[in-house]
């Protein structure tokens, strides 16, 4: 603290009479009487005068003094050092005006103090023979009639006139602490702003009560900061995040309830699985880390969940791989797993927007769902400085012409699936995302089969399941999987779904998928056609003529032939000795009817 006083030497200054220093941090007084109440000062130990000398602080407090102009106002020195060896009494500027609401003005010969509010002088000054400005006749109040006034059978009551915005005439002393438990523990800075208002001392000078006082941190706990986090990794599944979301309120189309997701520190990029019960998530879990080792090249440094149940199996797992760190978020602070939080969040807003969109119900969550995995991760983030993890990850840059709107219209080629010559080659489907194992479309005809097709057209204006399912008719029973097509996959095409897709594990069902094997008989195939958006009608293929030859044959249309269970057929064989026919019940029976026979006839 710098101080520039007149003079250190010569005869004291009397005690009412003081100085108005701009360049001073502190009031300043060398006459322990001038200050009410004195306490032990916490700041630096000395003050530098304007000729480096250091003075030394005994200790610090506050007084009040009444204006000599406007006796009913009154005027505080908060933050009053005590420095013997200092021969002049000092009022900081900065901190008179900022704790008065008050402001200086200076002239050649005098200068004045006024209020802010009224612009009423409150303090008049005059210049003195050595050229510097004073107060005189600065009389303060007793300190013992103050410090007596807390406890007076009086309160202290705040006036506001319209002649200033302060309390009454006199002004209180006492603890910071006792004030906050009378005012109903305010925080500190509405504390010290009410203190301020009503012009009412204090006598310490803690930073903040509000920590020390038990009776807040038991009434008022709540949850601290989380500051984001600064670590930087450089490679790939150096850090995963992982998390379980579910139940689902609905189950899926496919019957599932739950999924997984993974997302990497480093790429951000994000995997996901579907599953049907929280015990799967402890294989899927072994099976993603062996898959990202083989895919990426990079070895599983850390995984870092929350400690539910389907997790718990980790750390005793990841610990026997090598030393794999199983990092775990305190109990019930989802916050310290944000990223992956925050990742649920922005892939249930999106799936359900997919499904507003396209009018599908909500049991097809699980293809809006992953849909919307796919999007995000060719999408720029702003984690990664709006970079896009696909392309930080794989180091290439996805394509978008291979994209098409979720739930639209489509037509696959059907040809291969066809019973005869004379069915359509597509009908009309629903574009529901991209296969995550085939370079094709997922596509929901009106059967509910599910076709995956690279030979697609679409009409991305239309959204028509509202239609096709209620109006067209056809089984709602779910047909079995069968074998995956066998046509051949264009490689060639360059807009592909990423390498690593959404779901690659085979602890996900296949969905039910046609191929040509397994053709659709023609009693049940029904093909819904649109006609600008007008009705769909029911077309049923023409019935060849009736053979009328008696040979039955597997080509004849419309004969399926019954099936014939198969039996076992035994061979019976006779025994060899006496005692294998007596220990064959029917042998045994037969040898006494013989016998009762050959009785009967007296042979």
């Amino acid at each position: 603290m710098i101080t520039n006083v007149p003079s250190t030497s010569g005869s004291s200054s009397a005690s009412t009479t003081w100085f108005p220093e701009s360049g001073a941090s502190f009031h300043v007084t060398g006459d322990a009487t001038n200050i009410h109440e004195s306490l032990s000062f916490d700041g630096p130990e000395q003050i530098f005068i304007g000729n480096g000398q250091g003075l030394d602080i005994h200790s610090s407090g506050s007084s009040v003094f009444s204006s000599p102009i406007k006796p009913q106002i009154t005027l505080t020195l908060n933050h009053l050092l005590h420095v013997p060896t200092i021969t002049k009494n000092l009022i900081s500027v900065s901190q008179f005006a900022r704790d008065n609401l008050v402001f200086f003005k200076f002239h050649a010969d005098h200068c004045v103090v006024k209020s802010q509010a009224t612009e009423e002088v409150l303090l008049h000054g005059k210049v003195g023979s050595d050229g510097f400005y004073t107060f005189p006749s600065v009389s303060f109040q007793s300190a013992k009639s103050s410090l007596s006034l807390p406890f007076s059978n009086n309160a202290s009551v705040c006036n506001i006139n319209t002649s200033s915005s302060t309390c009454n005439n006199q002004s209180s002393f006492t603890s910071q602490y006792l004030w906050h438990l009378r005012l109903g523990h305010p925080n500190t800075h509405t504390l010290k702003l009410a203190l301020q208002h009503c012009n009412i001392l204090i006598i310490n000078k803690e930073k903040d009560v509000s920590n020390f006082c038990t009776a807040c941190c038991m009434g008022k706990a709540h949850r601290l900061h989380s500051p984001s986090s600064e670590t930087t990794y450089n490679h790939p599944l150096q850090l995963v995040f992982g998390d379980l979301w579910g139940p689902s309120p609905t189950v899926s189309s496919l019957e599932y309830k739950y999924y997984i997701t993974f997302v990497d520190a480093f790429s951000r990029y994000t995997w996901i699985y579907l599953l049907k019960s929280k015990s799967d998530a402890f294989l899927i879990s072994k099976l993603f880390k062996v898959m990202g080792k083989l895919q990426l090249g990079c070895p599983f440094k850390a995984l870092q969940t929350d400690w539910g149940g389907e997790f718990r199996p980790f750390t005793q797992y990841l610990t026997n791989l090598g030393g794999i760190t199983h990092r775990l978020i305190c109990p019930h602070t989802h916050d310290q797993n944000g990223v992956v939080e925050r990742k649920h969040r922005h892939i249930v807003d999106l799936g359900l927007t997919l499904l507003t969109q396209a009018s599908l119900p909500l049991t097809y969550w699980d293809h809006a769902f992953l849909t919307s995995v796919y999007l995000i991760n060719i999408l720029p983030t702003s984690s990664l400085q709006f970079k896009i993890p696909n392309q930080v990850l794989f180091h290439q840059q996805p394509h978008y012409n291979f994209l098409k709107v979720f739930g639209c219209v489509s037509f696959p080629l059907l040809r291969p699936y066809n019973a005869h010559k004379l069915d359509f080659r597509s009908h009309e489907c629903i574009f529901l995302g991209y296969s995550s194992s085939h370079k094709g479309y997922r596509c929901l005809s009106p059967s509910g089969h599910i076709f995956i097709s690279k030979d697609v057209l679409f009409n991305e204006s239309r959204f028509p399941y509202p239609i096709l399912f209620t109006t067209a008719p056809y089984d709602p029973t779910p047909i079995k999987d069968v074998s995956l097509s066998s046509l051949p996959l264009d490689t060639s095409s360059a807009s592909t779904p990423s390498y690593l897709p959404t779901s690659t594990l085979p602890t996900s069902p296949t969905p039910t998928i046609l191929s040509p094997a397994s053709a659709i008989s023609p009693q049940s195939h029904t093909i819904s056609q649109s006609a600008s958006g007008s009705s769909f009608s029911s077309f049923s293929p023409v019935v060849p003529p009736i053979n009328q030859h008696p040979m039955q044959t597997r080509s004849r249309p419309c004969i399926v032939l019954p099936r014939l269970n198969p039996t076992l057929l035994l061979m019976h064989t006779e025994p060899k000795n006496v005692k294998q026919a007596l220990a064959d019940p029917k042998w045994n029976a037969a040898t006494k009817e013989e016998f009762n026979a050959l009785h009967k006839n007296h042979t």
